[in-house]
């Protein structure tokens, strides 16, 4: 592109008007002479050519598509000999958020899903990226860590006499909870306490007649363990004799 222009020689002045040098201070060249001020959009010399850009930390993917998630951001880079650059999209203003350095580095800040474009723009050129942004994958809740179950000693209690007393000591390893218990004693013996707190508790049986019974303890997440009580009683007889004189 060239202007005319008279020296002082009356002659015509031919001169060049170097595009790239004014457009590297973000100015709008026109047609004969004069240009507007910094801060003014510029219109890319060369639409085709597209305008090297650089994103970290996920880089740009295949036909120039950016995949964010919600919450995550992304830095769009151009080069400084690539002049001031400035940044438009068609994405809704609820889904992305824009900040960074103005003329050299994008911050992008995903919001919400949506699908759209971002182009950026500056005086050697300007590239348009397909922008995804998808829902965070929900983080799984934890998995809890099963206790061992409970364990019951001894297995099996006999008392031998209507009064006697026995013990089951019920522990679980690293259980804090607490351990409840329920039983078929009912005439047979009785059982105290009706709950206690782990990782070890004693329940006491008193005898009350011959029979035998179950008794189940219970933890916390539902893990049981049962053992079992009999009474028995000793049977005899006393007989008296008596002397005739």
């Amino acid at each position: 592109m060239q202007c005319h222009s008279r020296g002082w020689s009356g002659r015509p002045l031919r001169v060049s008007v170097l595009f790239g040098a004014l457009v590297a201070f973000g100015a709008t060249v026109s047609a004969c002479g004069g240009s507007s001020g910094p801060g003014t959009p510029v219109a890319p010399l060369n639409p085709a050519l597209p305008l090297a850009v650089s994103a970290a930390p996920v880089p740009i993917g295949p036909s120039n598509t950016l995949a964010l998630a919600v919450g995550s951001s992304e830095t769009l880079s151009v080069a400084a000999s690539a002049g001031p650059a400035a940044i438009t999209t068609t994405c809704p203003a609820n889904s992305l958020t824009i900040s960074g350095s103005p003329g050299s580095a994008f911050v992008l800040t995903a919001v919400a899903p949506a699908s759209c474009a971002a182009t950026i723009t500056s005086g050697a050129g300007q590239s348009t990226l397909a922008v995804t942004i998808s829902a965070p994958t929900p983080t799984p809740a934890p998995t809890a860590t099963p206790y061992p179950g409970p364990v019951i000693v001894p297995a099996a209690l006999s008392l031998t006499s209507v009064g006697a007393t026995g013990q089951f000591t019920v522990t679980e390893s690293a259980y804090a909870g607490a351990f409840t218990q329920t039983n078929t004693c009912t005439g047979i013996a009785t059982l105290a306490p009706a709950s206690a707190n782990g990782p070890s508790a004693a329940f006491t049986a008193t005898a009350v007649a011959p029979g035998t019974c179950t008794v189940t303890v219970t933890d916390s997440t539902g893990q049981s363990v049962a053992g079992s009580v009999t009474v028995t009683t000793l049977g005899f007889t006393v007989q008296s004799t008596s002397r005739q004189r």
